[in-house]
Order: structure tokens, then sequence, then C-alpha cells
């Protein structure tokens, strides 16, 4: 469940971005959107990708067959990446469910999901969300455009794969004038007390599951751990379950999962497809949450709701509280809202 594939370099490694220092920096927590939107521009154009605003708080460019937005919300901090495919498929074509579905189930980044258009045609759209309740070093949000951008790239490849025929152009990008909206200067100086830029500095160790026990039960969570390797071999992976109910809290290849689910039991083929249609519409839902339909041996058919983000740049301890606060909430939310759908029971 949830494959951590190997991803693409970008043009250039998001290590190399402003370490966030020693000193302890926390950003006023009222961000300001023009402000926030002016860093992403800058973090765009360096991984490659230059943008052209849109608004107050969202830019827009192309990278390959998408058209792409990246938007920021202030209540609280996010981002998000939204790419709409310009490939058309037919409403018809049930083939659209199994695959965006495969596509879930293997990839954290980016999720996908289709909707009709004005015109009755089928759109892929992707996109990929990180919550920042605590502020966001600019070396964390490098990490995730270019973790968001190379998602894509490994997605258009899986689309044109699926529907070789599918008429897919690459749009065209905005006109993007130099320094038009982006901050130009030094990154680093925005990094101040009460900044409203969102940016927050200081130490981020790595994230660990020791990290992750200590926060979950400052938090009165309790939790028991099982270690192994990743497809990278690289230690310290594993996941946390709750000794209660909750969601699990999973550390793979420096991603952070979330994840809760159950067992279905054997199920056919229309039921799968139905089951796999409640899952496309909670992946349509705000917050990053993908639903997916999956298998499992022993159990049959699986039910599994997820929040994935890369911490491969660490995390503060109060980003580490308020992520792990964050995304189990959410996680958990969407989970018994698919499964109160599923069963029938409004009270689940």
């Amino acid at each position: 469940m949830f494959g951590r594939k190997k991803q693409r370099k970008t043009r250039r490694e998001w290590q190399d971005a402003p370490d966030p220092g020693k000193d302890e920096v926390a950003p006023d927590p009222h961000a300001e959107p023009r402000l926030v939107t002016s860093v992403v521009q800058r973090v765009l154009a360096e991984a490659g990708c230059p943008a052209a605003p849109s608004g107050a708080s969202e830019v827009r460019t192309a990278t390959g067959p998408f058209e792409v937005t990246v938007a920021v919300d202030v209540a609280p901090l996010a981002f998000s990446v939204d790419a709409l495919w310009t490939g058309e498929l037919p409403a018809t074509d049930r083939s659209v469910l199994h695959a965006l579905n495969e596509w879930n189930v293997g990839h954290t980044v980016p999720r996908v999901h289709a909707e009709l258009d004005g015109r009755g045609m089928l759109r892929v759209r992707a996109d990929s969300v990180l919550t920042a309740g605590a502020g966001v070093t600019v070396r964390q949000l490098d990490e995730w455009v270019r973790r968001a951008l190379a998602g894509l790239s490994s997605l258009a490849e899986f689309l044109t794969g699926q529907w070789p025929d599918a008429h897919a152009p690459s749009p065209e990008a905005d006109d993007v004038s130099a320094g038009m909206g982006a901050y130009t200067g030094d990154l680093r100086l925005l990094v101040t007390p009460g900044n409203r830029y969102g940016l927050a500095g200081g130490p981020t160790p790595a994230v660990s599951l020791d990290r992750m026990a200590a926060a979950l039960a400052t938090d009165g969570m309790q939790t028991t751990a099982t270690r192994e390797e990743g497809a990278s071999g690289r230690r310290g992976n594993g996941w946390l379950r709750p000794t209660g109910t909750g969601a699990d809290t999973a550390l793979h290849d420096g991603a952070l999962s979330v994840t809760a689910g159950a067992a279905l039991g054997e199920i056919d083929g229309p039921t799968a497809d139905w089951v796999m249609s409640l899952c496309g519409a909670t992946n349509m839902l705000p917050g990053g949450v993908v639903a997916v339909l999956g298998t499992a041996a022993g159990t049959g058919a699986t039910l599994t709701c997820a929040l994935h983000r890369p911490v491969g740049s660490g995390l503060s301890e109060a980003q580490l509280a308020d992520v792990l606060r964050h995304d189990r909430d959410l996680v958990w939310r969407r989970y018994r809202e698919l499964s109160a759908e599923i069963t029938g029971e409004t009270g689940a």
C-alpha cells in the first residue's frame, strides 16, 4: 500500500535551499497572503518553474501536460498545488476509475481524481497540500514544491501509458516577467520574529519514530512502534499504532504518512467500482487526504485513507506537534465519514 517509488530529480536538489539557521523564529500567526505568495513564486522559479500571479493568493504556471495553480491559504497557513491534465476522456470510460485508484495506491504524491468538465468529458485533476500551522522554512517549502513537480512528471508518464491516444497538448505557460510578484532578495532576511511571510527559523531535526512517539505521548496518545527498512534501506522507517482508536503514523524514506483503514473482505466487481467512486469523491475534498481501495493477503479488499507529507528537511518540535495533531485529526475524520457512507451507519 502506497509504494515509495524513487522520485525523479529536478533541476536543483531541495537540500540547497537556505538553511533555517540556529535561532528559533516563529512567524506571525496571521500571515499576509500576498507576502507568502511572493515567496512561493521565488521557490517555484528556483525549481525551474516560473509562475505568474493570479490574484493575491495564487500563481499559475504550466508543467508538461498540466495547467498548474499554486495557492496559499492562511487559516491555517497552507499551500496547495492543483494540476489539471489537458487530456480528455469519455465519461463512459470505466478504466479511469481503476487507473486513478491504482495511481493513488502506489504513490504518495500527487493525489488524483477524475471530474466532468463543462462538455461532459472526464478530466484528471491532481493535487498536493502542505499544511504548516506552525510556519514553514524555505527549505521545507522548497522540498514540497520539488516533490510535487517530480510527482507531476511521473503522473504525466503514467497517464500517457494508460491513454496514449488521449488528446493532451501541453498548455502554454503564462508570460512571466522577471521579478513580477516574486521576492527577489535574500530569503534569509525575511525570517524575522513575527514576520508575515509565514517563515519559521531555527533547528529542524530529522523526524524519527522516537520523536513522533514522544510528541504523541505529550498529546496523551500512547503508541506501539514497529520498525522496518524502507525501499531505500534507510534506517528509522516504521510506524506507530495507537493503543486505542485513531490513525496510524508511519515514517518511510523521508515521508510522514498518517493512515486509517479497515478490511472489507471479499467484494464483487460492481461493489468495488462503487467503493472506488466513493473514494474518488473523498479525493476531491480539501486537505489532501487520499482514499483508496486496495487488497491485502488473507483479508481481501481494504479501505485506506491517508495523508502524506515530505519531512526530509526535518521538523521543529512545534511543527511536529502541529503536523501530527492536524494530520491525524483530518485523516480520522475523513475515514469515519467514508466508512459511514459505505456501511450506512450514520453514527460512525
